[in-house]
């Protein structure tokens, strides 16, 4: 079930690609097609770059934090971990970041609409 919703993303995708590039093509030719195409590869390799980088991060840390807890669970002292915690969210892609901070904005909006609303009691209630 996963690979068909996966691969009807990717022909989805194909079709808008092919779709933009027709419009390129007919409109810039040959010469800005490869310029495009180039920076398509470019663009899709720091993509793949940084997810990797943020794998292998993610992954150190988790094995740091893992060992800390052993050790803590054999030593029988709370773990420490703290040079390992100020890691974790510096460098993470911008397109993460930038989902998060719009998330946190949402619900700070939310917050605040909810707030407002003020609710009454059954007694403080107009009479129809």
């Amino acid at each position: 079930m996963s690979e068909s919703k996966e691969s009807n993303k990717k022909s989805e995708l194909m079709t808008k690609l092919d779709e933009l590039l027709g419009n390129v093509g007919e409109k810039y030719g040959p010469y800005m097609i490869e310029e495009l195409y180039n920076r398509m590869e470019k663009t899709v390799q720091e993509f793949n770059s940084e997810l990797d980088n943020l794998f292998e991060k993610s992954f150190d840390n988790t094995k740091k934090i893992n060992n800390a807890v052993n050790e803590a669970i054999t030593s029988g002292q709370a773990p420490d971990i703290s040079g390992i915690n100020n890691n974790i969210n510096q460098n993470v892609p911008n397109f993460i970041s930038n989902k998060n901070e719009k998330k946190d904005s949402k619900l700070e909006s939310n917050n605040k609409t909810k707030e407002k609303k003020k609710k009454r009691g059954f007694f403080s209630r107009k009479k129809k």
